[in-house]
């Protein structure tokens, strides 16, 4: 069987669909036959690709996306589609299915999904390439109930496939580096937060930025590190200058998923304050599993589905964001109780480690 993996997110590109892409490249079980991915053009121009698998590149444009998917299906001898990356392709992908006589597996993600869920016309063309599918997968039990809602008709029952980190994230890295990183970085002797997210709505930019100052006047120390990029980076960041916290925060912008790990290690907790908003919902948090195992204590906003990857007061702690005070006090105890900081890493990274790994949720596509 010869599966054909379409998904325009791919490394080197950053996010949470790409690595979810590539880490399906990395555990696809050989004696499930030959994997192919057909992704987008890649803009850094770069030569590493991170598997041996081959990949194909071209534009998504759907009318040449089109002939481009025709091609590889011939060359290669295609026998199974799965995308993740479903409204921009579905009538491609559900007209090759017609014509080759092909089975498809679909995978759904958040960002496809709020892109569809208000669009007649998207919904449409979706319940068109489900009645050809062989599955249909969702990155969280939330995300389940919410296709289930939103498509009551199809009979196919969603199955779920968590996002898992990977090996990089329990790897302890080398004290010496993260040294010489925090000396950089001007981190030495300071308490650090991190956050690594789209710089976007849903993600509770402001409420933390509002809450800095009070929490400085307790733990005066303290740095926030931010890793991501998006549409509100300059609204942030002059958000960010009307409070004065301009040498509290190193702006780290985007960088690959590789690169993530020490920057984990080196802080003491890892916060994202997510929350719902009038275009979406956040359906999971790869980040709060990552930053389990790396044995980090979480912070997180209740929505959604977080709370299938943040187990509150065991792996860390959900508050609810529309409530400052406990924002500023849950932050402020986590800082300084460290005992109970440290126990609440230690739980979450064996948590991750009896609960999330690729070698076994892979196989769930042919469950």
């Amino acid at each position: 069987m010869n599966t054909l993996l379409i998904s325009e997110k791919y490394p080197p590109v950053v996010g949470g669909t790409a690595s979810f892409a590539a880490n399906i490249t990395r555990h696809w079980p050989t004696e499930r036959g030959n994997l192919f991915v057909l992704t987008a053009k890649d803009k850094s121009k770069t030569k590493k690709e991170i598997t041996s698998v081959k990949i194909y590149r071209g534009s998504f444009q759907p009318f040449l996306f089109f002939f481009k998917l025709a091609y590889i299906i011939l060359k290669e001898k295609i026998t199974c589609l799965q995308t993740h990356e479903v409204v921009t392709v579905a009538w491609p992908v559900n007209l090759a299915c017609f014509l080759f006589r092909l089975p498809a597996r679909i995978i759904f993600h958040s960002r496809d999904f709020n892109r569809l869920k208000n669009s007649s016309y998207a919904k449409f063309k979706i319940k068109r390439l489900c009645k050809r599918t062989r599955a249909i997968f969702v990155n969280s039990y939330y995300l389940q109930s919410e296709f289930k809602r939103h498509f009551e008709n199809l009979n196919i029952e969603p199955k779920v496939i968590y996002p898992c980190p990977s090996q990089i994230f329990f790897d302890k890295k080398d004290p010496d580096q993260i040294s010489q990183l925090k000396k950089k970085l001007a981190l030495e002797g300071k308490k650090i937060i991190l956050t690594i997210a789209s710089l976007s709505e849903g993600k509770g930019y402001p409420r933390l930025i509002s809450c800095l100052p009070k929490i400085l006047q307790k733990i005066p120390n303290l740095c926030w590190l931010i890793v991501g990029d998006g549409p509100k980076k300059a609204d942030f960041i002059k958000m960010i200058q009307q409070n004065n916290l301009q040498n509290i925060i190193r702006y780290l912008g985007l960088m690959p998923q590789e690169n993530l790990p020490i920057y984990y290690q080196l802080a003491d907790l890892f916060v994202l304050l997510t929350h719902p908003d009038n275009e979406a919902e956040e359906d999971w948090g790869t980040v709060f599993v990552e930053a389990s195992a790396s044995a980090r204590p979480v912070l997180a906003g209740q929505v959604g589905g977080i709370e299938e990857a943040v187990v509150n007061l065991k792996t860390g702690l959900v508050v609810d964001i529309s409530q400052p005070n406990a924002i500023i006090n849950t932050m402020t105890d986590l800082l300084t109780q460290t005992e109970f900081a440290r126990s609440l890493g230690l739980a979450g990274q064996e948590w991750v480690k009896q609960n999330f790994a690729w070698d076994k949720e892979i196989l769930k596509l042919w469950d």
